[in-house]
C-alpha cells in the first residue's frame, strides 16, 4: 500500500513538472513575441492620453543603400527591414476627442541623399489588411518647431471621439527620378513621433 502511494505522489509530481514547463515555454514565446513593444512616447493629455508602440528596438526607420525603385515597387516591398510597423493609442478618459499627428523627423547625420528623392508612404491595417493612409509623396519638411532639430514632416493627421488603437505600416524608398550618380550612397534614416492634444 504504502509503495503505491509512493508510485502515485512520484506520477504527480511528473504530470506536475511536465505542466510547469508547457507554462514556461508558452510564457517564453509569449515574450518572444510581445516582449519587443515599449511605449516610446506618452502624453498625459488634457483629460485623454496618447501614446506611440513599436516592436521594433528603437523609433527609428532606415533605408542603407537603397536604389531608385517605381511607387509599384516601393509599395511592395516586404520583409522585416522593408517597413516600419508602430501602433498610435488614445485613450479619451474625460476628453471630448483627441486629434493626433504622426511626424516624421529627418535624422541629418545618418542621411546621405536628399529629402525630393525620398517617397514616404504610410498603411493603415483595417480588417486584417494594410490600406493607404498617406502618399506615396516626396518627403517635405511642413513643420517648424524649435522641438525638432531637423526636417520635420507631418504625414497624417487623425481625431478620434473613441478610445481606439490604430495599426500603421511605414515604408521609404528611394525615387526612380532621384538625379544619382550610381556611385553615390542613398541612406535615410527617420523618428517617428506621436503628437496630440484633446478638447
Amino acid at each position: 500500500m504504502e509503495e503505491k502511494k509512493g508510485i502515485s505522489k512520484k506520477i504527480w509530481m511528473i504530470i506536475l513538472s511536465i505542466v510547469f514547463g508547457v507554462g514556461l515555454i508558452i510564457a517564453g514565446a509569449g515574450m518572444v513575441f510581445y516582449g519587443g513593444t515599449k511605449d516610446i512616447e506618452y502624453e498625459d493629455l488634457n483629460g485623454g492620453e496618447v501614446s506611440l508602440t513599436y516592436t521594433d528596438d528603437e523609433n527609428v526607420f532606415s533605408i542603407t543603400q537603397s536604389v531608385p525603385m517605381s511607387d509599384v515597387v516601393g509599395k511592395a516591398q516586404d520583409g522585416a527591414d522593408k517597413y516600419f510597423d508602430f501602433t498610435v493609442s488614445t485613450d479619451i478618459n474625460n476628453a471630448n476627442n483627441i486629434e493626433y499627428s504622426v511626424i516624421l523627423l529627418k535624422d541629418e547625420t545618418a542621411s546621405t541623399t536628399l529629402n525630393e528623392n525620398i517617397r514616404i508612404y504610410l498603411e493603415k491595417q483595417s480588417s486584417g489588411t494594410y490600406e493607404e493612409a498617406f502618399g506615396p509623396s516626396v518627403f517635405m519638411a511642413n513643420v517648424r518647431d524649435e522641438e525638432y532639430h531637423g526636417d520635420a514632416m507631418t504625414i497624417l493627421k487623425v481625431k478620434k471621439k473613441n478610445t481606439t488603437k490604430d495599426n500603421y505600416r511605414l515604408r521609404m524608398w528611394v525615387s526612380e527620378d532621384a538625379s544619382i550618380k550610381p556611385e553615390e550612397i542613398q541612406n535615410y534614416t527617420v523618428k517617428i513621433i506621436v503628437k496630440g492634444k484633446a478638447s
